[in-house]
């Protein structure tokens, strides 16, 4: 992958774990904070697997960056 991409990627899966994080802190289902967010539910869950997968991978190789902000799996 070019570093362009990894740097997007890097930058997508950032924007989606604040994504997660401030639903957590809403205290809404996901129902309704993807309904005032104006996005699908099936978005949210799509988003939320690639930042597990992203973790499992980084944890994997051991090239978890102490710079980037670590999504935190969450039950649902």
């Amino acid at each position: 992958m070019s570093e362009i991409m990894e740097i997007r990627q890097q930058v997508r899966l950032n924007q989606w774990s604040a994504m997660v994080q401030e639903r957590e802190d809403s205290g809404l289902s996901v129902e309704a904070f993807c309904k005032q967010a104006g996005i699908a539910p099936k978005t949210y869950y799509y988003r939320l697997r690639r930042l597990r997968e992203a973790t499992i991978r980084q944890a994997q190789s051991g090239a978890v960056q102490a710079t980037m902000p670590q999504p935190e799996l969450v039950q649902y």
